[in-house]
């Protein structure tokens, strides 16, 4: 059963995470513009956050802009609810930054998980929709291809599919991964074939 006011257990999105992804901050799952993102350099996803949660819209606004470890999205996932708060602080060293503050009620204790974001100071992240939308309209027909399984079975857990369509393109050799489910549009992965057996090419900043 779903959470009822959390990230649906459902959408296992902090599983597309590369664990040692400290290049490009790629352990982390990072929320911007209404979307959540998560990648491990050789499959991207994307899903709505009016998808893989049961939060409003405040809320969206709230998480705009801040990126969770992938470990601390899985832990908080398993509570019914999570309250969001935000503010602005000042860290030991007197640097101001904004935060959003995940917490969750467990019994006679209090979880509670800071999500910071520096004002002079940026967490860089890969640039998920430029490798996303770079030759979507390219899709070619192909008689043959090879995937990594435990890719392909991560990006639909991750997108919270049972079933998934494959689009190819000739764009870098990247493959799109639809859903099944038309509710939930605007969710989209991206999977490198084996052939290529390369990474996503995101710009390094």
């Amino acid at each position: 059963m779903d959470a009822s006011y959390n990230f649906l257990k459902k959408f296992k999105i902090f599983e597309a995470c590369d664990e040692g992804g400290q290049k490009n901050n790629l352990d982390y799952v990072h929320f911007r513009g209404g979307y959540a993102y998560a990648s491990n350099a050789h499959i991207i996803v994307r899903v709505p956050l009016r998808v893989c949660t049961s939060f409003g819209e405040d809320d969206y606004k709230k998480l705009d802009g801040f990126s969770i470890h992938a470990s601390l999205l899985k832990m908080l996932m398993q509570y019914d609810v999570l309250m969001i708060d935000e503010g602005v602080n000042m860290d030991e060293n007197g640097a101001l930054y904004n935060f959003v503050e995940l917490q969750s009620v467990v019994g006679e204790n209090d979880v509670k998980v800071i999500l910071r974001k520096y004002i002079d100071k940026e967490f860089k992240i890969p640039n998920f929709e430029e490798v996303i939308n770079t030759g979507r309209e390219t899709e070619i027909p192909i008689t043959s291809i090879g995937f990594r399984i435990k890719f392909l079975k991560t990006i639909a857990a991750a997108m919270g599919q049972e079933t998934i369509f494959l689009r190819f393109t000739k764009a870098a050799g990247k493959v799109y991964v639809i859903p099944e489910d038309e509710y939930i549009a605007g969710t989209i992965g991206v999977i490198m074939p084996v052939y290529q057996d390369g990474e996503l090419p995101f710009d390094n900043r």
